[in-house]
């Protein structure tokens, strides 16, 4: 059985729509802020390629001191 290489393109490292000089500087979000942020991000992405790292990512991106 041949294995397919892995891809090394990750769509939250290289664009992230969350990624932005306004990043929160809160240290503390609240649950409907980062329920809302995974919303918005699901919404914007090919869900046959999200996975829970790259979901991380953009949230880290938005709230880099949390």
């Amino acid at each position: 059985m041949g294995q397919q290489p892995m891809s090394t393109f990750s769509m939250a490292t290289s664009f992230s729509p969350f990624a932005s000089p306004k990043a929160s500087q809160s240290t503390d979000p609240t649950d409907e802020g980062l329920l809302g942020l995974l919303r918005h991000y699901l919404s914007t992405q090919d869900l046959m390629t999200v996975t829970k790292k790259t979901a991380r990512e953009a949230v880290m991106a938005r709230f880099p001191n949390a």
